[in-house]
């Protein structure tokens, strides 16, 4: 009842007074997110989070504008890993891709 509702309101208000993280680094774990999934992710991160670092596997996910985050412009590394002499002739390639929070301001503390 009331004491369920005050201590809502409570932590409601408390994490609203959180100062938001740094950084975040999602790896290898938003690509295998379907879309509406994804956009809720992305847009909850933004929130309480000034920059994210995506490591991937593929070219996925997609990081649109529209769920708090701006691409850095040219900010998108991909490093190779030859595993020929532990598994074969394999190679293993990592993106990583930096994003900027559009919600959370730079100055917030």
């Amino acid at each position: 009842g009331v004491l369920e509702q005050t201590s809502a309101k409570r932590t409601a208000s408390q994490v609203a007074t959180v100062p938001p993280y740094d950084m975040v680094l999602a790896s290898f774990c938003l690509h295998l997110l379907d879309p509406p999934h994804l956009a809720a992710v992305l847009a909850s991160l933004a929130r309480s989070v000034r920059i994210l670092v995506v490591a991937t596997p593929h070219r996925h996910p997609i990081v649109e504008a529209s769920t708090g985050w701006e691409s850095q412009a040219g900010a998108e590394e991909v490093v190779e890993h030859d595993v020929s002499e532990e598994t074969g002739s394999a190679k293993h390639r990592v993106r990583l891709r930096f994003y900027r929070s559009t919600f959370v301001c730079a100055h917030r503390a």
